[in-house]
């Protein structure tokens, strides 16, 4: 395990992603707790503020965790790779400035016409995939994950469920700026 707010961390996640063959999928799951609204009246972040109280170590370890996850979901566009990043619904990681920027950067090459340069918007439930919690989340990925979404129903791929469930619903969101 690797510390990705010390430089030796990020050298050793940007040497594996470098290591992914084209068409691989690299799935980020950022620290939520700086992002999530259960925390928001200590993270304070907002679409007025997306930095939120940076007197907080956690809400700038948070940010700059942030920085980096836009940084290799680039660095994964640009290797060919298929990258997916989940954080919880409601979740104001996409507000961040760094989150911004590649959304931005990812419309500019879409606009030229570049292929999977859509970041898409998926919302699972993890309960539906065998979790003991039912809690949703929100997956942006560059790709088109519905098929693999729709597929939760198969005994194969599952641990025996624990209750109900709710079913995986997913919403196409491109996102035009």
């Amino acid at each position: 395990m690797h510390d990705l707010l010390k430089p030796h961390g990020v050298l050793m996640l940007a040497t594996a992603v470098m290591l992914l063959e084209p068409g691989a999928w690299c799935h980020f799951g950022t620290c939520c707790t700086s992002f999530c609204w259960i925390n928001s009246g200590t993270h304070r972040r907002s679409a007025f503020f997306p930095h939120g109280n940076d007197q907080l170590e956690y809400v700038r370890n948070g940010t700059r965790l942030a920085a980096l996850t836009s940084a290799m979901c680039q660095l994964c566009y640009c290797r060919g790779v298929v990258f997916s990043l989940e954080n919880p619904v409601n979740s104001c990681l996409m507000l961040d400035s760094s989150m911004q920027m590649l959304l931005s950067w990812m419309a500019k090459r879409a606009e030229e016409g570049c292929d999977n340069a859509r970041v898409l918007q998926h919302s699972v439930s993890l309960g539906s995939w065998g979790a003991e919690s039912r809690k949703p989340v929100w997956i942006y990925c560059n790709h088109d994950l519905s098929a693999a979404l729709e597929c939760h129903g198969s005994p194969e791929r599952h641990e025996p469920r624990r209750g109900p469930s709710l079913p995986v619903t997913y919403t196409c969101l491109g996102y035009d700026l």
